[in-house]
């Protein structure tokens, strides 16, 4: 996956991303992504999703 992936994946956009996010998290955050949506059925994609963007933005506004 790449950063538009991940984007898309996140119902946001490449320019806001990229405004708070280095490209190294773009690609952990595209591995979490692929790795958590095999197997599952949609409400478990949701719910992984939504664990994934909580750390995503953790990341972009405190960096840990």
């Amino acid at each position: 996956m790449n950063a538009l992936a991940v984007c898309r994946a996140l119902g946001t956009t490449v320019v806001e991303v990229d405004a708070v996010l280095p490209q190294p998290v773009l690609y952990d955050a595209a591995n979490d992504i692929a790795f958590v949506s095999a197997g599952m059925d949609e409400h478990e994609r949701e719910a992984a999703a939504d664990r994934l963007l909580d750390r995503v933005l953790t990341l972009a506004t405190t960096g840990a």
